[in-house]
């Protein structure tokens, strides 16, 4: 993790932005995890350090702006997860109807056809793409034995 901050530290600065104590506690937070987080999970993570609610929507937001994490918005929830440093880069979400369960999809196959879809949309809709979202929802596997 420290090894990773160093990049995170270099992002914050770009933007006038410091590396505190407090923005440590809540990266570590959010990259231990190894799944989507909600500011609540951050919190709770953080409160011993003595880093408090508001300093958390406070930080969350800011390296959202910086792109340093990613926020996504899935029904009611919102969560957030690592937008540098994740094992891929892109991938899709898939919320479960029934028990609410987040998965990721990692399927290289669909992920080039996505890729292709961009570049398609981008050259006969003449917009830049910068970011993809997509958010699937249905019955996972458990359920639906």
């Amino acid at each position: 993790m420290e090894q990773n901050l160093s990049l995170v530290h270099e992002m914050l600065n770009k933007k006038g932005y410091k590396l505190t104590k407090q923005r440590k506690h809540i990266l570590r937070a959010i990259y231990e995890n190894n799944a989507h987080i909600t500011i609540d999970e951050i919190f709770n993570k953080v409160r011993e350090k003595e880093v408090g609610l508001s300093t958390v929507y406070r930080n969350i937001d800011k390296l959202k702006r910086v792109g340093v994490i990613t926020e996504i918005k899935i029904a009611d929830k919102v969560l957030y997860e690592p937008r540098i440093y994740r094992k891929k880069e892109f991938h899709i979400h898939f919320k479960c109807n029934h028990c609410g369960e987040i998965k990721d999809i990692n399927d290289d196959a669909i992920l080039e056809n996505i890729f292709k879809l961009n570049l398609i949309l981008q050259k006969n809709q003449n917009i830049e793409i910068k970011d993809v979202n997509i958010i699937l929802s249905g019955k996972c596997g458990e359920c639906g034995k």
